[in-house]
């Protein structure tokens, strides 16, 4: 789904602004809460947030950037997928299963290669591929968070 035209079939800047309100701000909301937190575990020395994220990540400090002298409260591979959800969510493209499925697949590269002990841990190639399959995710949330928000009764 897209942005409604225009009276001149035109996409207007109030008609993407409308629509990404109505579309994306819950997600937005929700990721951007959830990148807030990643970064704001390190910069506050907050033990709460790195145990809320413990249930969703190993959080392995060799696997992890680092602010502050402290590592985030996810690994890179995780804070890829954290930002690249927010970064996807923001733009405005359509939802590509071939592009969700090469995201997936090279982030499985990069994880089946790392196990294997073919190369070592590459904590920026980890936050890219998590980047990539976050940014491609974003439209299938998107979507998703559109069709819901459609179906509420209050509307």
């Amino acid at each position: 789904s897209e942005p409604p035209p225009g009276p001149n079939g035109t996409i207007t800047r109030m008609g993407l602004v409308g629509y990404v309100c109505e579309t994306a701000l819950p997600a937005n909301r929700i990721s951007i809460t959830a990148c807030a937190a990643v970064v704001t575990a390190p910069l506050a020395g907050s033990p709460l947030l790195y145990w809320l994220f413990s249930f969703v990540c190993h959080q392995r400090p060799e696997r992890s950037l680092w602010l502050a002298g402290l590592p985030l409260a996810v690994c890179a591979r995780c804070s890829g997928i954290y930002f690249g959800a927010l970064l996807g969510l923001l733009m405005i493209f359509p939802s590509r299963r071939n592009i969700l499925l090469f995201a997936f697949a090279l982030m499985g590269l990069d994880w089946l290669t790392e196990t294997a002990g073919l190369r070592p841990t590459w904590t920026e190639w980890r936050f890219a591929s998590g980047l990539l399959v976050g940014m491609a995710c974003a439209p299938v949330v998107r979507e998703a968070a559109r069709e819901v928000w459609q179906e509420c009764p209050s509307r």
